[in-house]
């Protein structure tokens, strides 16, 4: 389990508005996601690799701008699924945007799904 201070140092490391600039600031095997839909209130999963996997959950906050919350989860040998960080960013929809945890870095693109 991830302490309170361990939660806070967990932080949006970049977003951009160019798609190629956060890229660099990210170590070597980050999980680069892609532009991804969003739903409001609706969970998306994604697998990270190495046992690792994620949900990524959006909300809209002051106008059109857009809050993801993550929820990333590790799995033990034994086959055990375990909490690793709760992560979140703020963000305008469209910016390449980063979050970095530890060993675990995803970088995406997030957008509102238009109906």
């Amino acid at each position: 389990m991830i302490t309170g201070a361990a939660l806070i140092a967990a932080f949006c490391i970049g977003c951009s508005k160019s798609p190629s600039h956060p890229t660099s600031r990210l170590p070597a095997g980050a999980k680069d996601l892609g532009v991804i839909e969003f739903t409001e209130g609706t969970p998306l999963q994604f697998s990270l690799g190495r046992g690792r996997g994620c949900t990524a959950t959006a909300k809209r906050i002051d106008g059109d701008n857009i809050e993801v919350d993550f929820a990333i989860v590790s799995t033990n040998a034994d086959g055990t699924v375990s909490d690793f960080a709760r992560p979140s960013i703020s963000t305008s929809p469209g910016r390449q945007c980063a979050v970095s945890v530890g060993e675990v870095s995803i970088e995406l693109v997030p957008k509102w799904k238009t109906p």
